[in-house]
């Protein structure tokens, strides 16, 4: 998870925000929870596969 944090966060010095992520915040850890808290990254709490869905356009229920 250090590693994942790290790359994010050379990512995040080489990118203009805001930044978002999409997760499930009820498995978060405590130190995932300081990460988005310190790199002001807002959490849309939902499924990956309902957000990817909402973007492009498509139903996620229809399989």
């Amino acid at each position: 998870d250090q590693m994942l944090r790290t790359y994010a966060r050379q990512m995040m010095k080489r990118s203009t925000g805001p930044h978002f992520a999409v997760i499930d915040s009820a498995t978060l850890t405590r130190n995932e929870r300081r990460f988005l808290a310190e790199g002001a990254i807002t959490v849309i709490d939902m499924p990956i596969r309902n957000a990817a869905a909402r973007l492009v356009g498509v139903d996620a229920s229809q399989d």
